[in-house]
C-alpha cells in the first residue's frame, strides 16, 4: 500500500467533506460549522490538522438532532 492509498478518502470510512462542503450541504454558514465543531456538537474527523465530516455520520447527525440544523438559510438584505 502506497502513502497516497493510505490518505484515500476511502481509508477512513467513505465520503469525507471539508466545513465548505458541510456548510453547503446543510445550509449553514461556516461560522456556524466552525463553531459546532469547537464545541463538539457536531461529528467530525480530525486528519492532521484539517476537519473533516463523513457525509454518513453528517447524515445520522441530522436525523438524530434536526433542531440543531436550520437547512434553509434566510435571505439576505441587500443594501439600499
Amino acid at each position: 500500500m502506497t502513502p497516497k492509498d493510505r490518505n484515500s478518502k476511502r481509508d477512513v470510512g467513505g465520503d469525507l467533506m471539508d466545513q465548505h462542503e458541510v456548510s453547503r450541504y446543510l445550509g449553514l454558514t461556516l461560522k456556524q460549522i466552525e463553531y459546532k465543531v469547537r464545541t463538539r456538537q457536531i461529528p467530525f474527523i480530525k486528519l492532521g490538522r484539517t476537519t473533516r465530516f463523513r457525509k454518513s455520520d453528517i447524515d445520522d447527525w441530522v436525523q438524530e438532532f434536526p433542531a440543531l440544523v436550520a437547512r434553509k438559510r434566510k435571505p439576505r438584505r441587500r443594501a439600499s
